[in-house]
């Protein structure tokens, strides 16, 4: 990869104005992390777009960008651009804001909510080998968290390391002219959809393919399709009892607890998460949740859940909600009986997207249009109370048959996708096991991690008729991210109690392996094949 001989931009056009531009108009900096740069800078039409910056080595790549959003009811496509021309964001600051007031975030105090566009960045090389040309085409997708209001009016600067995750290659015939660049139209050209070939899923407009001599490619994302899948209560923190543990296990109690301040979490996000070809990309952010008044500090979640097995103790479950100070619903019921599956949720809303990798190709009097590739989406979208300020509906949730509800599916087909692996957790004989947050997350390795992640991979077909699952166990990342080096910036804790005393209790926390992230707060550098720790555990439970 290092010795690619990328197509650069030395000092493009495009690129001089954008620092001329720069110079004259005031510019803010307003997000830094994850290999992303976003700058914000006054629009000089007084209207919002984005113009992505990418570089390898310090140098700046010709590139196609292909953008989307979320909209309130679905993703939106906002258009496709170039290193030399930017998108409209005006749907965005429309549909992105009615989505945030729709999921109850309209006038939360003290906190920034920004949603997640997925940029789909390509950039093309061509080389020899075995005396034949071969055009590579490389894609890198990333999220770029903005606030709608924010950018409302504004002209969005991404700058973006460019870090390829897929890669294609197609053979050229030896013949033909060699040109990369942007398609030049002469006046009265007719519009897109006669070369190269119309595609109804896609806009009426390329900017950036492959021409030759007498055929011209074109590769670009395309929306394939984009359901809301359903209101579900995701898990944060999950205990599945075996029928072997479960009849050891006389009552459990669940504390969950997600701030922010100043002084421990300055921000709270759940990652989209994307499939392609097998990997599992984890991209920083579908929507976030930034402190934006350090002098306050905002909970989003305080809750404690306790579960009675009913062999031996009658008395009902119940969830404090610390927060609204009384007690919040139990779900679909509140008995357990020796195995089952419980855990402590926040609700929301889960939508599943579907992009296509299209080649379209037009030699001058024929088309082809191909899907060569999917990369599928999930994204969770958490709803706020705004009588509290934005905070999370806290739900507990008993699956007494195990793995029944559509969530604990998900769960299921997590613990049976490839790639997943069960972490030890400490032996401990007595009547009570405790298991705190830092035994669990260990796994992750990395400081940025410290919560979860939550395997959402079980989504409805758009007919709804039917389900599916994903089956490489596609998880949903919950980050919190912090100046302090610490995993302890939430608090999360399992206890169980046995039915007698002298039971030796130990277990395992699932983790999901193959995940390409970026992780590291300090040196932005992506993680690949990341280990992710899922607030699952599993104990086990001997005489």
């Amino acid at each position: 990869m290092n010795q690619l001989k990328w197509v650069a931009v030395g000092f493009a056009l495009a690129f001089i104005v954008l620092l001329t531009f720069a110079t004259a108009y005031q510019t803010e900096v307003v997000y830094d992390r994850y290999g992303v740069k976003v700058i914000l800078q006054q629009s000089r039409e007084g209207s919002e777009d984005v113009l992505v910056v990418l570089k390898r080595g310090g140098r700046s790549l010709e590139h196609a960008v292909f953008i989307y959003a979320p909209g309130e009811r679905e993703w939106l496509y906002l258009g496709n651009g170039s290193h030399r021309r930017t998108v409209p964001l005006g749907r965005f600051v429309a549909e992105g804001q009615r989505l945030i007031n729709k999921l109850g975030y309209r006038g939360v105090k003290g906190v920034k909510v920004e949603l997640g566009l997925v940029i789909f960045a390509q950039v093309f090389n061509v080389t020899e080998r075995g005396g034949r040309k071969i055009l590579e085409v490389y894609t890198d997708i990333f999220a770029v968290p903005l606030n709608p209001t924010e950018v409302r009016g504004k002209r969005v600067v991404v700058e973006r390391e460019f870090t390829p995750v897929y890669k294609i290659e197609q053979p050229l015939d030896e013949d033909a002219s060699q040109q990369i660049g942007p398609q030049i139209r002469s006046p009265g050209t007719p519009p897109m959809g006669m070369s190269p070939c119309y595609d109804p899923r896609y806009p009426k407009q390329f900017e950036y393919c492959y021409f030759g001599g007498a055929y011209s490619y074109c590769y670009y994302w395309a929306l394939a399709s984009s359901t809301f899948v359903d209101t579900v209560i995701a898990p944060l923190a999950t205990v599945y009892l075996d029928n072997a543990a479960g009849p050891k296990t006389q009552r459990m109690q669940i504390d969950t607890w997600i701030y922010l301040s100043s002084s421990t979490t300055t921000s709270l996000s759940f990652d989209v998460a994307v499939g392609l070809s097998g990997l599992r990309l984890s991209l920083a952010t579908g929507i976030s949740f930034t402190l934006s008044d350090t002098s306050k500090s905002m909970e989003f979640i305080s809750a404690t859940g306790y579960v009675y097995n009913s062999r031996y103790d009658s008395t009902p479950a119940r969830l404090w909600d610390y927060i609204r100070g009384g007690y919040g619903p139990v779900y679909p019921g509140d008995k357990l009986y020796d195995d089952g599956v419980v855990y402590v949720g926040i609700l929301g809303e889960l939508r599943y997207t579907k992009w296509a990798y299209v080649y379209n190709r037009y030699d001058g009097s024929s088309c082809q249009i191909q899907d060569l590739n999917y990369a599928d989406g999930i994204a969770f979208y958490p709803w706020g109370d705004p009588s509290y300020n934005g905070a999370f509906y806290p739900y507990l949730v008993i699956d007494d048959t195990p793995f029944a509800l559509k969530e604990t599916k998900a769960l299921l087909a997590a613990m049976s996708a490839p790639n997943t692996a069960w972490k030890s957790l400490p032996q401990v004989t007595g009547r009570d096991y405790s298991i705190r947050q830092s035994n669990v997350v260990e796994a992750a390795s990395t400081l940025d991690i410290s919560l979860t992640s939550i395997p959402l991979a079980y989504v409805a077909t758009t007919s709804g008729s039917g389900s599916l699952s994903l089956d490489f166990g596609l998880p949903i990342n919950v980050r919190l991210s912090t100046s302090a080096k610490s995993t302890t910036v939430t608090y999360i804790q399992f206890t169980l109690t046995g039915y007698k005393d002298g039971l030796k209790w130990s277990g395992g926390a699932l983790s999901i392996g193959n995940v390409k992230t970026y992780l590291d707060p300090y040196g932005n550098t992506i993680l690949t094949n990341q280990w992710l720790a899922v607030q699952l555990i599993k104990p086990t439970v001997s005489e």
